[in-house]
C-alpha cells in the first residue's frame, strides 16, 4: 500500500511584522481606510493599467523587492488621489473590515475566488490592489527559492462576505482571511481591526 500522505515538513508560520513593517501597514491602512468605496475602485483600475507589468512579474516570480517595489508604487498612486480622501484616521485608531493574505504566484487561474466572491476577487486571486498593505516573507521547502511571499491586504467591512466567500472557494489557496489564521501574523493582527462580516 503507497502513502500518499507528503513527506515534507510544513512550512514555517508567517512571522509576526517587525515594528518597521506593522508602522507602514498601519499607516498605509490609515490612508485607505480613508478612501471611498469608488476612489478605491478608480485606484484599482489605474494601478491594474499602470503596474501591469510589475503585476505579471509578480505573479511569474513572487519575491519581496518586487512586492515592497509595487507597494511604493501604490503609496504614490495614493498620494495622487486628491480630492477622494477624506480626513486620514489616526493610524493608531480600530478601522473596521479584516485581513487577507494573498500568495502570488499560487493561482491555478481557475476562477473559483472570482466567481464566488461575485468579482472582488480577480481571476488570478488578486486582491484590490487599493487594499495592499505590507509584504511579509517566510521560509518554505516546496518553494523554487525556498521562500514565500505574502501580501496582507484590507478587506472593506462592506465587502468581507464576498471576500470570505473567494476565501472558501479557493482551491491554491493563495488566500487566507487573516482572522481564521493562528499563525503568529494572524494573532499579531487580529486586534488591530473591527470585524463585521
Amino acid at each position: 500500500m503507497a502513502n500518499l500522505l507528503s513527506r515534507r515538513p510544513p512550512p514555517d508560520p508567517f512571522p509576526a511584522l517587525t515594528n518597521d513593517q506593522r508602522d507602514r501597514l498601519q499607516s498605509r491602512l490609515a490612508a485607505v481606510a480613508a478612501l471611498g468605496a469608488e476612489a478605491r475602485q478608480s485606484l484599482t483600475r489605474r494601478a491594474q493599467s499602470e503596474l501591469e507589468a510589475e503585476l505579471d512579474e509578480l505573479e511569474s516570480a513572487p519575491l519581496l523587492v518586487t512586492a515592497l517595489e509595487l507597494l511604493d508604487r501604490l503609496d504614490g498612486l495614493r498620494a495622487g488621489l486628491d480630492g477622494s480622501v477624506s480626513p486620514v484616521p489616526r493610524s493608531d485608531a480600530l478601522v473596521e473590515g479584516g485581513l487577507v493574505l494573498y500568495r502570488p504566484g499560487r493561482s491555478l487561474e481557475t476562477g473559483e475566488a472570482d466567481v464566488a466572491s461575485r468579482g472582488y476577487f480577480d481571476g488570478l486571486d488578486r486582491p484590490p490592489l487599493a487594499g495592499w498593505l505590507e509584504a511579509v516573507g517566510r521560509s518554505h521547502s516546496t518553494a523554487p527559492d525556498g521562500f514565500e511571499l505574502g501580501l496582507i491586504c484590507w478587506v472593506a467591512a462592506s465587502d468581507l462576505a464576498r471576500a470570505r466567500a473567494g476565501c472558501e472557494a479557493c482551491a491554491s489557496s493563495a488566500l487566507t482571511l487573516l482572522e481564521e489564521s493562528l499563525e503568529p501574523l494572524g494573532r499579531q493582527l487580529s486586534g488591530l481591526l473591527r470585524s463585521h462580516g
